[in-house]
């Protein structure tokens, strides 16, 4: 499972070494402490995908803008919505199917992070790819 920090799209070789260039010198992070504090449907009820909601910290944010500002300076625009930390559990392929009530936690679930990975996606035979390409640790 992951949290999307930010979804860019495609990019040219360059583009993704001033990255890789950027990221390696502005994450100085150590672990990321997350809190999951709610499960929902993404983006509401009637939505097919079923998320786990992340609580904002400043942390996550500070990590957000950072990765928002590198992403800015190579070239792509700053992103529309807001940040919603969230870690997907499941995708419904079925429209129509009936909403379910979802269990409330009765508190908090805790983790950390330990680690920023880049993702290169790709479609292939009806089905969407991803590939690590770049590991930062937190230190």
């Amino acid at each position: 499972h992951h949290i999307t920090i930010n979804f860019i799209g495609l990019m040219e070789p360059e583009q993704k070494e001033e990255m890789f260039k950027y990221l390696k010198d502005r994450l100085v992070f150590k672990n990321l402490t997350i809190e999951i504090n709610s499960l929902s449907y993404f983006p509401d009820e009637n939505g097919q995908v079923l998320v786990a909601n992340i609580t904002l910290t400043p942390r996550l944010k500070k990590l957000f803008n950072i990765v928002e500002g590198i992403v800015a300076r190579i070239g792509f625009g700053m992103a529309l919505r807001t940040f919603r930390p969230h870690i997907t559990l499941a995708r419904f392929k079925e429209k129509n199917r009936p909403f379910s009530q979802i269990i409330e936690l009765e508190e908090p679930i805790n983790s950390v992070i330990g680690e920023l990975d880049v993702y290169e996606s790709s479609f292939k035979s009806g089905k969407t790819l991803h590939t690590l390409i770049k590991t930062y640790s937190f230190e």
